[in-house]
């Protein structure tokens, strides 16, 4: 058993970065984007978020992994409390977030950096945020659920409306999937429709 404190806050005081480090433990590459709408709310995957750059929050974790001596790939995840407006550190992923497409779309391609760091190829550090803020991510299964989902939970249910078109204003990128190049969505497919046949089959 696992016991942590709560931290109270919407949706919207989930944040992430994600960083890539080379062999000398030396930031090369990193994104930030905060979550506005979660499936399942509170703790699921992104349904939209928003490019945000958060320095005081890189500079939070920089030492953390500078001690560490931490090579390649992590996800550092923060929670806003509500009460207080400070920064929690919740959780350390050692992998790409499942919404690299995001940073990869605003310009950050951290697989593409990664490969780079760990072929020895001698890459600037990133010290400042090489994207733009503000740009907005969409998943549409995930935020469609997470809708419907907020409607069956009667959620202020009169303001819904207005949360819905601040939350995709703007500039938006979506999924990376292509018809063009089938492989990805094809994947993708099959291993959802395995993963809903094992629950079926376990239920």
């Amino acid at each position: 058993a696992l016991i942590s404190e709560f931290v109270p806050g919407p949706d919207g005081g989930n944040i992430a970065i994600q960083l890539v480090f080379d062999s000398n433990s030396r930031l090369v590459g990193h994104f930030g984007l905060q979550k506005t709408r979660l499936q399942p709310a509170g703790v699921g995957i992104a349904g939209a978020a928003v490019s945000v750059h958060r320095i005081d929050l890189l500079q939070l974790i920089l030492p953390m992994f500078t001690r560490l001596r931490w090579q390649g790939l992590a996800e550092v995840e923060f929670k806003i409390d509500s009460r207080t407006g400070q920064a929690w550190l919740i959780e350390v992923n050692a992998r790409f977030s499942g919404s690299v497409a995001f940073a990869i779309a605003c310009g950050v391609n951290l697989p593409f950096i990664s490969c780079q760091a760990a072929m020895g190829i001698e890459l600037p550090e990133s010290t400042t945020p090489a994207y733009p803020e503000g740009v907005t991510y969409w998943n549409p299964i995930m935020y469609t659920r997470a809708i419907v989902a907020a409607f069956r939970r009667g959620d202020a249910l009169t303001a819904l409306p207005a949360q819905i078109c601040n939350e995709l204003r703007g500039d938006r990128v979506g999924n990376p999937y292509r018809l063009s190049d089938p492989a990805p969505l094809i994947g993708k497919a099959l291993f959802q429709f395995r993963e809903w046949f094992s629950k079926r089959s376990n239920a």
